[in-house]
């Protein structure tokens, strides 16, 4: 489970990479602020300035990587709920097993 928690993070920090891969591509493709550009990277393009095609070509990388980022951490988050309740049972169904002489009541 450590190893999909350190996998999570690398997601997180891959994330925030593509905001600053992005927010310095802008930079340098539109000319623009370093506040303006983040302003870019995380919300939307066109409220701003109207991109340059560099900047339009950009956006699309920028939106693929995110949308990639997004989908990898999603599915280590999945993973690790479903690691975790797969050793809870197993857990659970050892214990059980270990038991003799024993009455499990239901209600």
């Amino acid at each position: 489970m450590n190893k999909t928690f350190r996998e999570i993070k690398i997601g997180l920090l891959i994330l925030f990479l593509v905001v600053l891969f992005g927010s310095f591509g802008y930079t340098l493709a539109e000319h623009r602020s370093f506040f303006d550009l983040i302003y870019i990277t995380t919300t939307g393009f066109q409220e701003v300035h109207p991109l340059s095609d560099v900047g339009k070509a950009l956006t699309i990388l920028i939106i693929i990587m995110g949308i990639g980022s997004l989908a990898y951490i999603g599915g280590k988050a999945v993973q690790t709920l479903f690691e975790t309740q797969y050793l809870r049972r197993k857990r659970m169904s050892k214990k059980n097993n270990e038991l003799h002489n024993h009455f499990i009541v239901c209600c």
